[in-house]
């Protein structure tokens, strides 16, 4: 037995087993793995496409069969890259690279070219020839884009198209005569390029679906979800550390609210909540005859006094007038229900050691 693998191994070309060797090395060296199709890529344009890549990726083409031997002879060595094994198909490039495979999938599909129809292609897409004039004169032209189902007339001394003309639907398959029409318009409707199946990274395979999104309306999208997210946050005071901050300040702030309205003695507010007991204090003092003021408290009384009082507005006026009204009827009647409780003397002696 051992000298049969002797003799099988033998048999094997050097060139292959450099080819697998370099194919081993090469992908040991790239973080990211991708399978692509180049079936229908005229060489021209796989050497562009190449070119275009290149500061991101490296390209290799080579048989299928080799390309699965080195990815096998990596078995033990990266985590599951045998699960890109079932998108080899056809003729395959390997695209290797150290970059994001959705920022990779991105540039390879901007390499993509337009090119001119084959007949026997497929529409990749609804191919229209649109309403106007075209660079030909008057000839047997006129037949050939009629034959190729196109509203082609001689008008002014130059062939037209007469109308827009959908001459092809996605998935139709593209005859002689109109790949000709299609070619001699200038019209390139097919799209050639690297067709990118998918990428190994680390482990996990991201097939062509997954890869193919917008990224900037991801992004978008994203960016709404963390915003509503984190009013969420914010609205059940869920401790995450993006919000905390915002939380403890909110916080604070409801907390010095309540305070000053429980006049609690707290060191950070209590110069407010004795500045606005001073100021009830000369209110209510404000309401007593001079006679019974200290000098202190009138002096204090007439500094208040002599500020400016700002104006109310004109549309205002009258509610402010009428608001005032109200408010004197209420102070009479306090004042006449207070006067049979507390005497001037008694409340001038509670201002007096109020005010030291």
């Amino acid at each position: 037995m051992r000298s049969m693998a002797t003799r099988t191994q033998a048999r094997v070309a050097p060139w292959k087993k450099q080819e697998v060797q370099e194919l081993v090395d090469l992908l040991r060296e790239h973080s990211v793995v991708g399978v692509a199709r180049i079936d229908s890529l005229p060489s021209q344009q796989f050497q562009e496409v190449r070119a275009t890549v290149r500061d991101q990726a490296q390209i290799r083409v080579g048989r299928n069969s080799l390309i699965e031997r080195a990815i096998d002879e990596l078995e033990d060595e990266r985590d599951d890259l045998a699960d890109i094994k079932p998108f080899i198909s056809g003729q395959t490039a390997l695209i290797l690279s150290n970059e994001n495979p959705f920022n990779l999938f991105t540039t390879v599909e901007e390499s993509k070219q337009n090119a001119p129809a084959n007949p026997g292609d497929v529409a990749p897409k609804d191919i229209w020839v649109e309403e106007g004039d075209t660079p030909f004169d008057p000839g047997p032209v006129v037949g050939d884009l009629q034959k190729a189902g196109l509203p082609a007339k001689i008008e002014g001394g130059k062939v037209v198209i007469s109308e827009d003309e959908l001459v092809a639907e996605e998935g139709d398959e593209i005859g002689a005569d109109l790949a000709d029409a299609l070619s001699r318009l200038e019209i390139h409707p097919m799209i050639v390029g690297l067709d990118l199946r998918a990428v190994w990274e680390e482990g996990t395979v991201f097939d062509r679906d997954t890869l193919d999104v917008d990224q900037e309306a991801f992004v978008d999208d994203l960016g709404a979800a963390h915003g509503r997210a984190r009013a969420l946050a914010v609205e059940v005071a869920y401790p995450a550390a993006s919000v905390l901050p915002e939380l403890v300040s909110s916080s604070a702030a409801e907390a010095r609210s309540l305070a000053l309205e429980a006049e609690y003695p707290a060191s950070d507010i209590v110069d407010e909540i004795l500045a606005r007991g001073h100021s009830q204090a000369l209110a209510l003092a404000g309401q007593l005859p001079d006679e019974a003021l200290s000098e202190d408290v009138q002096d204090q009384l007439g500094a208040q006094q002599a500020q400016p009082t700002p104006e109310p507005d004109t549309e205002d006026e009258d509610d402010t007038e009428a608001e005032e009204a109200e408010d004197e009827d209420d102070d009479e009647g306090e004042g006449e229900g207070e006067g049979e409780e507390v005497s001037e003397e008694e409340a001038a002696e509670g201002l007096g050691e109020m005010f030291g």
